[in-house]
């Protein structure tokens, strides 16, 4: 049996593609969506933000609101931070979209503002999904 050379890798490798890292985008794992940061960025939230998440499983398309508005946060999910640090993952515990999208876990896709409705939408095409 031949040897293999095993190049090094670099330590910023990104799991869903160089895109995470510049484009608005969330994945989807078991638990629920994480954010990243060109998300919370481009939308303006940050941990503790109160948001309303949708799903429309025919066009298979969540759909995030961003509430501001304090009596219609209530029953609003948290963004949570997974670290002490302020810049920690920021994720949403949400079971329902994986299990409605179970073909999507692991995967990260592109989020887009539909100003018309004011709701933040990611389509879970594959043409939509970050690489």
């Amino acid at each position: 049996m031949a040897w293999e050379k095993l190049e090094k890798q670099s330590a910023r490798r990104a799991t869903y593609g160089l895109e995470w890292y510049k484009v608005p985008g969330v994945s989807i794992n078991s638990m629920g969506m994480t954010f990243n940061k060109p998300f919370l960025a481009a939308f303006g939230v940050a941990a503790g933000s109160p948001i309303r998440l949708l799903i429309d499983r025919e066009r298979r398309q969540i759909g995030v609101v961003i509430v501001r508005d304090a009596e219609e946060s209530r029953g609003a999910h948290k963004i949570t931070v997974a670290s002490t640090r302020p810049s920690g993952t920021h994720y949403v515990p949400v079971k329902a979209i994986p299990k409605a999208f179970p073909d999507c876990i692991r995967r990260a896709f592109r989020a887009r503002l539909n100003s018309d409705e004011g709701i933040i939408e990611i389509s879970l095409d594959v043409k939509n999904e970050l690489k």
